[in-house]
């Protein structure tokens, strides 16, 4: 699975930093004091002055905007939101007001306040580019894309070399799946900016998008190679490598993020997924328990351990997982239906039988479980049901010869042929 990072211009709030005007003696002793503590990053104690500030001037909005600044790098975005709502009840004509409150509410991922307070900023200053880029992002976490589309391009208007815009423009673009503008825009911030190493990774995961593997493998090198931790871009390269059934240099990659992050999930898995394609099942199998360490209830690892334990003929450890899946997921006919054929594999027919008839149950359109039901009622020489069901699996791909390959095609036919002698 690729993962598109979005380049934000959403301003540090220390950049959006005032200097006070004129106040009583003490009052500006503790404003100037809040001020030194914020430019030393102490925030609390920040907080404390400006506490002591309102209480001897109550309606001086700079003091709230001080303070809600110092909120916002505490992370207590409810306290800033407050205190910018305030600033903005006393001066309502500053830009500055309603983005830094925009900025709060984007970390709460309130994105329609945000996009409410950006807007506001935009009607005030409608010649700030980075306003559009964050209202553009907003727009994307609500899954508006063309609006946010609008909102980079103004942006671009306003400033041709905005490299961010056009990165930003590009995942849109993407997630259109109009991959002509996208890529035509990741490379043009590429060319504003050569040195982003998220630029090359957004273009090499729209590469790896259209099948083009080569060329998503240059763009996440040349990735790596400006940041060589960027354990992103190991993962989707060694994706592209395995696609590339090029699974060595796949493990590899991997094997660099696992080193990067230890506890990250999909490296272990998806080199797990590497070393089964590579006959590696042992190796596979303890990338799988990994993975389902991490998370108890990542399916797909059970899945991929069970068919490696299959592969091993360890049948019993196989069974286990496939019912561990289907404790996760019960009303999944793939499971019952892979369990069944792993029972029919260590020859327990019966519970073979058991199993792919409830799988057709959940799902009786499938081919696969129609068809090795049939072989478990040939195995126990129930003639009339392994008849019945090969010719079911005859019938659907008569009716669509796409559903199986063309060997199984003869194999059931002639399996039928040998059952009605």
């Amino acid at each position: 699975m690729r993962k598109i990072i979005l380049a934000l211009t959403l301003t540090l709030f220390a950049n959006l930093f005032i200097t006070p005007t004129t106040y009583a003696e003490t009052a500006e002793e503790y404003f100037l004091q809040g001020n030194q503590f914020y430019r030393e990053n102490k925030y609390e104690q920040a907080i404390e002055a400006y506490n002591k500030f309102i209480k001897l001037n109550p309606n001086e909005y700079q003091v709230y905007y001080n303070r809600g600044l110092s909120y916002a790098n505490l992370n207590q975005y409810e306290n800033a939101i407050a205190d910018f709502t305030k600033t903005i009840e006393l001066n309502s004509n500053n830009s500055l007001f309603y983005y830094a409150r925009g900025l709060s509410y984007h970390h709460l991922n309130q994105y329609e306040n945000t996009i409410a307070d950006f807007t506001k900023a935009i009607e005030l200053d409608p010649l700030n580019p980075s306003y559009y880029i964050d209202r553009g992002y907003s727009y994307r976490q609500l899954q508006e894309n063309k609006k946010a589309i609008e909102d980079y391009s103004k942006a671009i208007e306003l400033n041709p070399e905005n490299s961010k815009a056009y990165n930003n423009r590009g995942n849109s673009y993407s997630t259109l799946e109009n991959y002509k503008k996208s890529l035509e825009d990741h490379s043009k911030a590429i060319q504003i900016d050569p040195s982003n190493p998220t630029f090359y990774y957004n273009r090499g995961s729209v590469y790896q998008t259209l099948k083009q593997n080569e060329k998503a493998i240059e763009d996440y090198t040349k990735a790596i190679e400006i940041n060589p931790n960027y354990l992103e871009a190991y993962i989707n390269r060694g994706n592209s490598f395995s696609h590339l059934e090029q699974y060595e240099t796949a493990i590899e990659d991997y094997s660099k993020a696992i080193q990067i992050n230890p506890n990250h999930l999909n490296s272990y898995f998806n080199r797990g997924l590497a070393y089964a394609k590579f006959n590696q099942y042992e190796n596979a199998i303890e990338d799988f328990t990994e993975t389902i360490e991490l998370n108890p209830r990542h399916i797909g690892a059970y899945i991929s351990r069970a068919l490696s334990y299959s592969k091993m003929n360890q049948h019993e450890n196989a069974i286990d997982d496939f019912t561990k899946i289907i404790e996760l997921t019960p009303d999944n006919p793939e499971s019952y239906s892979y369990r069944g054929r792993v029972y029919a594999d260590s020859g327990q027919y019966e519970k073979g039988v058991q199993d792919l008839t409830y799988s057709l149950k959940l799902e009786p359109n499938s081919i696969v479980s129609n068809f090795h039901l049939a072989s478990c009622y040939e195995k126990l020489r129930n003639t009339p049901k392994a008849i019945e069901h090969y010719e079911i699996c005859l019938a659907m791909a008569e009716k669509n010869p796409n559903r199986i390959s063309k060997e199984t095609f003869r194999e059931i036919k002639q399996r039928l042929a040998k059952l009605k002698k």
